[in-house]
């Protein structure tokens, strides 16, 4: 009788739930031990979806994509963009804490992370992805030329485990959130600056796997990497001092090809917060709705570094606004210790 009572206060329905979620997890680990090393991953599914909830949105996790299952009246997809944060001292964990902040007071859907997070000796598990993940919001993250693949993964599959809005964007490649899709591109393609043993380096066939996936896939596309593309004008977001355009010709092919009007890329420090069209001759000003926009991100971390314009950074981020076919961006900077 005890036994019959107790049965009846479980509904069948809690009951069901709970077995989902554990079956969802089981099938993520399978996921992911399956990609411990991939650095690019490739297509695959989950056995069983992922259900996950952040900041009282609805997400389902399928493999190589996400998907978001509910809906908003804003229409436009609000992403926080911090990039190059380098190490996991105070000094940037505050300056990480502080640019989160002011994206947040922006309302963002997202806070990309693309690369160049930390080098493989540093434990971004037990600071750096806990930090950005703390912003509450869906966190995406990858890796650029710096990091060990295999470490990275470990850790962020460690972090999920208590953060389920961090997403590992080396196996997660498409993220269909409700305003707008994110296509990620991880790694770097010029092997003489992956510095680290077991770096991200994509080759052909994971730039043809991205080309068609960006070409078939739905909009509006946002396509993302840690590398610019290659471009030629004086507006152009991937010119290094003393060397020019150093931009990756497979991405821009990957962004004509697939008609994408919206890129968000790091890499290049110096070019930090700027924006411009596809070709690097038209710059594109802040705040301003543009139908084509391609950004460069620049490096959260608080160390200054000298810009293109000769003035000193002391750490930015980027937020970048997609509404239906128009783009806007705005700096975010961190003031001078």
């Amino acid at each position: 009788m005890a036994t019959a009572l107790v049965a009846t206060l479980v509904a069948p329905g809690a009951v069901r739930a709970e077995e989902a979620a554990a079956d969802g997890w089981a099938a993520y680990q399978k996921f992911a031990e399956a990609r411990s090393g991939e650095c690019v991953g490739p297509e695959g599914t989950l056995e069983t979806p992922l259900d996950i909830e952040v900041a009282g949105h609805r997400y389902q996790l399928l493999g190589d994509r996400l998907k978001q299952v509910d809906t908003d009246k804003d229409k436009a997809l609000r992403i926080g963009v911090i990039s190059a944060t380098k190490d996991d001292r105070e000094e940037t964990l505050a300056a990480i804490a502080s640019l989160i902040a002011q994206l947040k007071a922006k309302k963002i859907d997202l806070l990309l992370v693309n690369g160049d997070i930390a080098s493989h000796e540093i434990n971004v598990d037990e600071k750096l992805f806990p930090a950005l993940a703390d912003s509450g919001v869906l966190t995406l993250v990858f890796v650029g030329n710096t990091e060990s693949c295999g470490y990275f993964n470990q850790a962020a599959t460690k972090v999920f485990e208590t953060h389920r809005n961090l997403i590992n964007g080396n196996w997660v490649r498409q993220l269909e959130l409700e305003d707008g899709v994110v296509y990620t591109l991880p790694g770097y393609h010029d092997r003489r600056f992956v510095h680290t043993g077991g770096a991200g380096h994509y080759n052909e066939d994971d730039v043809y796997a991205m080309r068609h996936r960006v070409k078939a896939g739905p909009g509006p596309k946002i396509v993302v990497s840690h590398g610019p593309p290659m471009m030629k004008g004086p507006a152009a977001i991937d010119i290094a001092t003393g060397a020019g355009h150093v931009g990756d010709p497979q991405i821009t092919d990957i962004l004509k090809v697939g008609k994408v009007p919206f890129g968000i890329f790091g890499h290049i420090l110096e070019a930090g917060g700027r924006a411009s069209d596809l070709t690097g001759a038209k710059g594109r000003k802040p705040k301003k709705w543009a139908k084509s926009l391609y950004v460069n991100a620049g490096s959260a971390n608080p160390d200054p570094w000298t810009m293109l314009n000769k003035r000193l950074s002391y750490g930015m981020a980027l937020f970048v606004e997609v509404q239906g076919d128009k783009a806007r961006y705005e700096v975010l900077r961190l003031p001078e210790p």
